[in-house]
């Protein structure tokens, strides 16, 4: 009887250490709660999908969908504990004294924003002297400006109008106010219902030209143990949202309150950040500065030239170091 009773203890070691082993997710008797911010985009579902499905260790996620930039960057520390934006406009809210960090990429687009012409407008050149469209802030003008670029040309070679509400902005272009339209899902598919409409150039022509960032206040940021639990639950969200792929985009659509085809829109012209293009991103071939910090550097330079963000201004440590030793360490 005691062999038995040893063999048995034994094993009910051996099956706490395994489940321990499996289920290494801390638990705690109240969650603590962090406040996210995200937009009206499925790139950031993995916010969703990681609160309904229950997937932050120890976590409660409070998410807001806010859309208004201004919002988003006034209400960082005091509202929200981490804020959705797009890589080129975190670099201009960084620079003009946000006091946080890039902690992910979110999402890449592939397709899911672009240049919506008319069919007379078939060439970046022919867009001379055109009246353009595109939504203040983030994305939008940062990937009309990259085509231009690679047509040798620059904003000044075209007349553009930029609105605070895009769906202003598609009702402008659907109306025939516009020549052209910088636009993205579901709004691509709804101002392409103006006759003869094509879509000229994407964000699929331009890779690492429009991703989506994470911007985390700098209480999170201190708070490491916290700060480890919220990037292991966001990528155990991704794999729930690419293994429960009807379930996770029902839950995106919910949240956001798009329809089933407009969330399927969004989620076909965008590809979710891995953890692997993260540390791509974040840690790079380990040489010199991260990707992510050419990246957002040269979409300062923009901002500069253009002034939104005085010369003086600089990116200083724009990037969590945490997150870079996190996407470092990760196998």
């Amino acid at each position: 009887m005691k062999t038995k009773a040893v063999i048995i203890g034994v094993a009910v070691i051996a099956i706490s250490v395994g489940a321990w082993l499996v289920f290494d997710r801390p638990r705690r008797a109240d969650p603590e709660k962090v406040k996210v911010a995200i937009g009206t985009w499925a790139g950031f579902g993995n916010a969703i999908v990681g609160r309904d499905a229950d997937l932050f260790p120890g976590i409660k996620v409070e998410l807001s969908i806010v859309d208004d930039p201004t919002v988003l960057s006034s209400g960082l520390g005091k509202d929200y504990m981490v804020i959705q934006s797009s890589m080129d406009y975190a670099a201009q809210m960084l620079a003009n004294g946000l006091d946080g960090q890039v902690i992910l990429i979110t999402d890449e687009s592939a397709g899911g924003d672009a240049i919506i012409t008319d069919s007379h407008i078939l060439t970046i050149e022919q867009l001379t002297a055109k009246r353009v469209g595109f939504t203040a802030g983030p994305a939008s003008e940062w990937l009309l400006v990259g085509a231009l670029e690679k047509h040798n040309m620059s904003m000044k070679d075209i007349k553009y109008k930029d609105f605070t509400d895009p769906l202003a902005a598609r009702d402008a272009y659907v109306g025939g106010d516009l020549d052209a339209l910088v636009i993205w899902e579901p709004f691509i598919a709804q101002a392409k219902t103006r006759r003869q409409s094509n879509t000229m150039i994407s964000s699929r022509e331009l890779p690492e030209r429009v991703f989506g960032v994470l911007i985390a206040s700098r209480s999170m940021l201190k708070n490491h143990e916290l700060m480890g639990r919220f990037l292991r639950g966001w990528f155990e969200a991704d794999q729930y949202r690419i293994s429960h792929h009807e379930a996770a985009t029902e839950m995106i659509g919910k949240a956001l309150q798009t329809t089933p085809e407009d969330t399927r829109q969004m989620l076909d012209g965008t590809k979710i950040a891995s953890s692997a293009r993260n540390r791509y991103y974040f840690v790079g071939n380990g040489k010199g500065q991260p990707p992510l910090q050419t990246l957002m550097e040269k979409a300062l330079a923009y901002w500069k030239s253009k002034g939104d963000v005085k010369q003086e201004h600089s990116l200083s440590e724009p990037i969590s170091s945490m997150s870079i030793d996190f996407f470092r360490n990760l196998r």
